[in-house]
């Protein structure tokens, strides 16, 4: 009997927005068994020659028949929970699914879970990031730069400093945002910026490769700099101390080939010492006005 009850296809239906085949189905609910059996971009990875019931196998070696009926059982409560909560599902077979993942090759998303409006995904973006512990003169920056911008969507991770200070100016310019979570699509971290993501969410697009209710970790902080790195057609970094996390995305981008900017401090700031070293030793571009982000948003497109 297979586990793709009636009830359980119109559920996955409606997550991914549209009537599935009884494979589409399947393959959709391995899918989210995979990614509740692995971390992303670990041991979790569809090979190019197997489906996602093979790697589902693979990483857990599942083999009682209680053990697989409690572990569809998972998987079928979260699903009815996704539904519940009104969010959307995104899998490498979606046409909205964006093709710029697929660059990550072996390292791409199993699935994206979202919450908004997918159509944000199809332009070309930008990643503007930085310190969270954010300075006056970062955020003046960020203020500036991202008042300047038209017809790119913004996006970034939605953490204190430099990421809630481009998104917040980009809302009220009525500009396209993504913020790009590192826990479940239910899970908002920072939780204090619960309500600036449902801002967000109104007509731009929260994503993840977590399922609900996955608490954010050092791991997935990273992992989930991979996927912004991916996802935008530039990334600029405001600022950054030498050890900022943020500085992981625009490493990502520059693996991928994606244009990376960075914008120049005063040598004394600490908070400069980031982009300063991505402009001396990598080649980003210096960024000091939204135009130059544009040009760097068409290049990577």
């Amino acid at each position: 009997m297979s586990v793709i009850t009636p009830s359980i296809h119109a559920q996955l239906s409606q997550l991914i927005g549209a009537e599935l085949t009884e494979a589409a189905a399947l393959d959709a609910f391995n899918r989210i068994t995979l990614s509740l059996s692995a971390e992303p971009g670990g041991d979790s990875i569809i090979a190019a020659d197997e489906t996602a019931a093979d790697a589902v196998a693979a990483v857990e070696g599942v083999s009682s028949a209680d053990a697989v009926a409690a572990r569809n059982r998972r998987t079928i409560g979260v699903i009815a929970e996704a539904v519940k909560l009104g969010h959307m599902l995104l899998t490498p077979t979606n046409p909205a699914w964006p093709a710029r993942l697929n660059d990550l090759g072996a390292r791409r998303p199993v699935l994206l879970w979202a919450r908004g409006n997918l159509a944000v995904l199809s332009g070309d973006s930008v990643c503007l990031t930085g310190a969270r512990a954010s300075s006056a003169y970062g955020e003046q920056m960020a203020a500036h730069l991202t008042a300047g911008l038209a017809g790119v969507t913004l996006m970034n991770g939605g953490a204190y400093g430099i990421d809630a200070a481009t998104l917040r100016v980009a809302l009220r310019n009525d500009l396209p945002t993504v913020v790009v979570q590192a826990s479940g699509i239910d899970r908002v971290y920072p939780a204090a910026h619960s309500e600036l993501n449902d801002r967000v969410a109104t007509n731009g697009l929260i994503v993840t490769e977590y399922a609900p209710g996955t608490a954010p970790t050092r791991w997935r902080f990273l992992r989930r700099n991979v996927v912004i790195a991916a996802l935008a057609s530039a990334t600029v970094i405001i600022e950054a101390g030498a050890r900022s996390g943020s500085l992981s995305v625009a490493g990502n981008a520059l693996e991928l080939g994606r244009p990376v900017g960075a914008v120049p401090h005063s040598a004394l700031s600490s908070t400069g010492e980031g982009p300063h070293r991505l402009i001396r030793e990598h080649g980003a571009a210096l960024v000091t006005s939204s135009a130059d982000i544009m040009s760097l948003a068409k290049d990577g497109a």
